[in-house]
């Protein structure tokens, strides 16, 4: 379990950068005031704080329980796996690629269209971005208002192999950054139990985030935008059996 220290410090953090946002909108609100621009176009201009809103509330949702990450880079360990055994996958409403990783041991469909951002590997996790829009080559830097975006996320958290454990975590992270659980669902997919969630921000918007065991690892995937689509995405992941 994380030390009382860190959950102290990941509140401080989340207060600072809510205190940061009001300021940011206090601002917007100065600068709209002595420029001229039509109020009509306003919405328009860079001064329109609401995408980088949307990406600073996903990414305190994700950092509130993120590991403690050390700050050499390394990569993770590999997992010992088996290969994944053939299953029937849900329909799927889009035509789909598919994410593999084969040292983890995981894969799962995603639409066509959407872009594989990429990722960054820690010593203690790792996660790789799917987004529906091309962020260029500088990666995304805030999500467009329609825009709809996948984190499949590694964490080593001790103790291993207890997702009971991991989803109390989880829940007290929620709660205690101020978002809402709305729904909380047992799945078996391919043979592997995995907990869905819904989680409502503090801004009204909502969220999935889908976790499971991953060998002595944990997996978690969250998503922003579409929750139909993500929804489908993520149901449509497959897990390798442990080897013995």
């Amino acid at each position: 379990m994380l030390s009382s220290y860190y959950r102290e410090k990941q509140k401080r953090w989340l207060a600072f950068a809510c205190r940061w946002l009001d300021a940011a909108a206090d601002l917007k609100s100065w600068l709209q005031s002595r420029l001229p621009i039509p109020p009509t176009e306003r919405q328009d201009t860079l001064y329109n704080l609401a995408p980088m809103r949307k990406l600073m509330l996903f990414a305190l949702l994700l950092a509130a329980c993120s590991p403690q990450a050390a700050a050499t880079v390394a990569p993770l360990p590999t997992a010992q796996v088996k290969a994944i055994t053939p299953a029937v996958l849900p329909t799927l409403p889009f035509a789909a690629a598919t994410y593999r990783d084969e040292q983890a041991g995981l894969e799962l469909q995603y639409p066509a269209a959407w872009f594989l951002v990429g990722g960054e590997a820690q010593s203690r996790g790792a996660y790789t971005q799917i987004a529906s829009w091309d962020p260029g080559p500088n990666g995304i830097q805030s999500i467009p208002e329609d825009g709809s975006i996948l984190q499949i996320s590694i964490y080593q958290w001790e103790p291993t192999q207890d997702l009971d454990a991991r989803l109390n975590l989880r829940r007290d992270n929620f709660s205690g950054s101020g978002n809402s659980i709305l729904e909380e669902e047992q799945l078996t997919l391919g043979g592997v139990r995995v907990v869905r969630l819904k989680i409502q921000l503090t801004d009204g918007s909502q969220v999935l985030v889908y976790l499971a065991e991953l060998g002595d690892r944990y997996l978690e995937l969250s998503g922003s935008g579409d929750l139909a689509t993500l929804d489908a995405s993520m149901q449509s992941l497959r897990i390798a059996a442990a080897a013995p």
